[in-house]
């Protein structure tokens, strides 16, 4: 994306939202599906933002088509042949595989950005040292998820944790310290992982 371009924080994010559900299901996002992610209330609201993105030039509509949407400078995929599969038991399988590894969402939407793991691994993310995690912007976050959050003042640092089930709820357990925050909505979410790129 031309960095030339201004955005809002909500624009740029439905329009990452709007790549990745075409690299993922081959076809554009409804304005329902659009306005449920987003937890839009009005059709209207939704057009509101896509009529931002066409005048700016990121997408383009077809008038009177449904799911008529699409990115007006499309990315090229990023994709890796599959040539094997490999299993604990086997460790290569017999036959060649003919198929495709698709990593554009972990690369090609604006608004991610990565953290460096150091030091001592994280292991209830199974995260060691030198990995590069993946983050998605989000203030909402489903059980397992990996988060980035923000659980105290403005002064104190954010920390990577994950969401689980608690007796009570979902709860987030902190990695880098051995304590957990008890209630979900205590800590304000700012990101979602959505991959890890390790080096060997």
């Amino acid at each position: 994306m031309d960095p030339r371009i201004k955005l809002t924080a909500k624009q740029r994010a439905i329009h990452d939202f709007i790549r990745g559900f075409l690299v993922e299901q081959g076809q554009a996002p409804s304005v329902r599906e659009i306005a449920k992610q987003f937890g839009i209330r009005s059709p209207n609201g939704v057009l509101s933002h896509l009529k931002a993105l066409e005048r700016k030039g990121l997408i383009v509509r077809e008038a009177g088509e449904a799911r008529a949407i699409h990115l007006a400078n499309p990315l090229p995929p990023v994709k890796l042949p599959i040539v094997h599969r490999v299993t604990a038991e086997t460790n290569l399988s017999s036959s060649a595989i003919a198929d495709e590894a698709d990593f554009s969402l972990l690369f090609q939407a604006d608004s991610l950005f990565c953290l460096r793991v150091y030091g001592e691994p994280l292991a209830a993310a199974r995260l060691q040292d030198g990995d590069y995690v993946i983050f998605r912007p989000s203030s909402e976050a489903n059980e397992g998820d990996v988060v980035l959050i923000a659980s105290g003042g403005k002064a104190e640092p954010a920390q990577v944790g994950r969401v689980r089930r608690g007796a009570a709820g979902l709860l987030v357990e902190l990695l880098d310290a051995a304590r957990t925050i008890p209630d979900l909505n205590q800590a304000r979410i700012l990101a979602v992982a959505v991959g890890v790129v390790r080096r060997f």
